[in-house]
């Protein structure tokens, strides 16, 4: 018997084995170098940035005396109120309040790296308040945790804060960046605005080297005492991002094509 006769209608072993064998190789070259890539490719990730948690409160508290003297004897009425707001689920916050009058007023929100705390006091004699009775305290904290998609994380600072009253404590402002994995600081903001600078503007671009398997934490927190003409303004904005080094994106190019010769063998 021959061996074309002996083999009809089915395919030769070794023909068979040689496309097996392909297959196995390509297909293993490709999740090799997928799997040794050492940027990460995810659907969560935004700009290379994926959430871990976000945590944000906001909180303000006035209270003060109105005296009404519109009538024969001075009347006398004692207000507060105020707002107190948080989430741990990265939900956006924002909250607002007013004395009668507008006489105190404040406002604060946080978002994705983004925060604003706001709060005003006039003068307080003004609007028939009692001299030094009206007062307002704010407090504001945004955590974000993050990984990051490749070994350089890119964080481009806006602050924009204003402090009206004289002396440095009776308002604050802190920013700072975290390894939460090895409890290392990266950042460090302490205070932009002095006695000396009632105001701070600018923009700084900073650039760490970090490690996508770690956690790291932002981190914003501001508060106010504000009376007799005091204004707080805080706004502080980040653009952060992280994108795999150029030689792991060609890593993942190689890993992509060999998927599809994979498949163009299949057929």
């Amino acid at each position: 018997m021959s061996n074309n006769r002996k083999y009809a209608g089915l395919k030769r072993p070794k023909s068979s084995m040689r496309k097996l064998y392909k297959r196995i190789l390509i297909g293993g070259f490709a999740l090799v170098l997928l799997c040794a890539s050492p940027g990460k490719v995810h659907a969560d990730f935004v700009d290379g940035i994926e959430m871990v948690s976000q945590s944000y409160s906001i909180s303000a508290q006035w209270w003060g005396i109105h005296e009404d003297d519109s009538g024969p004897y001075p009347v006398s009425t004692n207000y507060a109120g105020g707002y107190n707001v948080s989430t741990s689920d990265g939900t956006p916050v924002t909250a607002s309040t007013a004395a009668p009058f507008n006489v105190l007023t404040a406002n604060a929100s946080i978002d994705r790296f983004s925060f604003q705390d706001y709060s005003s006091c006039p003068y307080h004699s003004g609007g028939g308040f009692l001299n030094g009775s009206a007062m307002i305290q704010t407090q504001a904290q945004g955590l974000w945790d993050f990984q990051t998609a490749g070994n350089f994380l890119n964080i481009n600072l806006n602050i924009s804060a204003f402090y009206s009253y004289y002396g440095t404590d009776l308002g604050g402002l802190t920013i700072t960046l975290t390894d939460t994995t090895t409890s290392s600081t990266l950042l460090n903001v302490l205070n932009p605005v002095t006695y000396e600078e009632e105001s701070c503007y600018e923009q700084t671009n900073y650039t760490f080297a970090v490690d996508p398997g770690h956690v790291y934490e932002f981190a914003v927190s501001g508060y106010s005492d504000s009376f007799d003409e005091d204004d707080t303004s805080l706004n502080i904005s980040a653009l952060v991002t992280s994108v795999p080094e150029p030689a792991s994106l060609s890593l993942l190019a190689v890993g992509m094509f060999g998927i599809t010769l994979l498949r163009r063998h299949q057929r």
